[in-house]
């Protein structure tokens, strides 16, 4: 419940995201909590993102109860909670010339935009051409990808991180 401004409609996080780690790292630090850790060590690598007001971090399913467990050491006494939304949310990708004709909303052309169109989360991501990130129902992501069978063609699992390698 504590304020965040997302007037823009975007979550431009990139180096914000950086310095939080940062932060974390040092307060952990500062506290004696990793002095088993490395320096440096990064616990997660996620995104980050706002839907429907609430804020939302899309990790590996394996890295999510332990980076849970250790963001609650630092709620305290913020008004948030943290909980696994996995079972609410499935996501799927669309890239390609036509990405946007299939999307229900598009957002702004920076990667990391994120727009809505209840009850789905259109979030743009980098790359070489047009690609999208998709998260909501799974009865509203299946239209969305039944919708899109006459113009686009499923890829697989396995073609999405070499999307993400040529990204960058």
């Amino acid at each position: 419940k504590d304020d965040v401004d997302f007037s823009t409609g975007s979550v431009g996080l990139g180096v914000a995201v950086t310095g939080f780690a940062s932060l974390i790292q040092d307060y952990v630090h500062a506290k004696g909590w990793g002095r088993n850790w490395p320096k440096g060590r990064m616990i997660a690598h996620f995104r980050l993102f706002e839907r429907a007001g609430a804020l939302y971090l899309q990790l590996p399913r394996e890295r999510l109860e332990p980076v849970i467990n250790r963001l609650r050491m630092f709620v305290l006494r913020a008004q948030a909670t943290l909980e696994d939304a996995s079972d609410e949310l499935a996501r799927i990708g669309i890239a390609g010339a036509c990405a946007e004709s299939l999307l229900p909303t598009v957002p702004a052309a920076d990667p990391g935009s994120v727009r809505h169109a209840p009850p789905v989360t259109v979030i743009r991501l980098p790359g070489d051409r047009p690609r999208f990130e998709l998260l909501g129902p799974p009865d509203a992501l299946r239209a969305i990808w039944e919708g899109s069978r006459p113009t686009a063609q499923p890829a697989g699992a396995d073609f999405w991180p070499l999307l993400d390698i040529r990204a960058g």
